[in-house]
């Protein structure tokens, strides 16, 4: 009996936008962001590295200017997705109705800014932080499992934890900003849930 051939899926093809669900809340709840990589792009590492620096944790940039020094955000992060042919690198912020367009605004900047100036501190920091999630997630099973499964599925065999993290630590400082920069160059998705916001210039 023959076998039907495995089907081919298509490839992904971003197309950015802006998308509103109007409702009359004291808060807005912002979701704005673009393309970023595959699994298998050399900018994978160095956008996770970014993405941590400027967006991921109470040190980051984003927290420590947006939430902590003007108050502008309950919550404040950014993350990065990545799937076979493509990506996104998106920023999540929750914020008074009032304060979110210079939010918005604000974040935005600071991520343009951070792809340009990002210092060897920041990226040592990010690092450090990325090898201490991967280390810790070994503890869990439930973690274990996962992580040999997806990478089973992706890349044909588990990846040891030695190799990630040397991967990680071989990453420049001026390929991390390379790939912040690459990703804002992009065309923006931005949506909102409450006031409708001005899309990026």
């Amino acid at each position: 009996m023959e076998h039907a051939p495995r089907p081919v899926a298509e490839l992904a093809a971003y197309q950015g936008g802006t998308f509103v669900e109007r409702r009359r809340l004291e808060s807005a709840h912002i979701l704005f962001g673009w393309e970023g990589v595959s699994y298998f792009d050399p900018a994978y590492y160095p956008l996770l590295l970014f993405s941590q620096a400027a967006g991921e944790g109470s040190s980051s940039r984003l927290f420590q200017s947006i939430r902590e020094e003007r108050g502008l955000a309950y919550s404040i992060g950014t993350s990065v997705a990545a799937w076979r042919d493509t990506g996104m690198l998106t920023v999540y912020l929750a914020t008074a109705r009032r304060e979110a367009q210079n939010a918005t605004d604000l974040s935005r900047d600071l991520l343009r800014a951070a792809a340009i100036d990002l210092t060897p501190v920041e990226l040592e920091r990010a690092k450090a932080q990325i090898r201490a999630t991967i280390l810790m997630a070994l503890e869990s099973v439930q973690s274990r499992a996962d992580r040999l499964g997806f990478q089973t599925l992706v890349h044909g065999a588990p990846i040891a934890p030695s190799v990630i993290v040397a991967k990680i630590n071989a990453c420049t400082l001026d390929e991390v900003r390379a790939a912040g920069v690459r990703m804002l160059e992009g065309r923006e998705t931005l949506a909102t849930v409450g006031p409708a916001l001005k899309a990026a210039a």
